[in-house]
């Protein structure tokens, strides 16, 4: 078996169009927009939870927003996405840290000293 890139997308698309529960949490209080939020770089399955009514503005058990996971993850793409839908760039997490803060730190570790 190879490893197609879009099937992830493809199960999500799946997903949503059979009417799955967009806001479904785990353990941690992450919804599925915090998960593409982290891992998706295209950013497409940032734009298909947003575009299927995910909540941006929800919070982790952290206070992290989706925006805060794709800025500690330097994930411009899906950051892009989240800010157009709305999302606060001035929110505040549990330790009192917001998504430009959080996208400060990992740009420094991806560029390294």
């Amino acid at each position: 078996m190879y490893f197609r890139p879009l099937r992830r997308l493809e199960v999500l698309e799946y997903l949503v169009g059979a009417g799955a529960n967009i806001e479904a949490r785990n353990l941690q209080g992450a919804t599925p927009l915090h998960s593409a939020a982290s891992s998706d770089k295209s950013g497409s399955s940032t734009a298909l939870l947003l575009y299927a009514g995910a909540r941006f503005d929800v919070v982790d058990v952290e206070g992290w927003t989706p925006l805060h996971t794709a800025a500690a993850f330097a994930n411009t793409v899906a950051m892009q996405h989240l800010l157009n839908a709305g999302a606060d760039l001035h929110v505040r997490d549990v330790n009192g840290f917001t998504p430009a803060d959080l996208a400060e730190g990992a740009l420094v570790k991806l560029l390294g000293p």
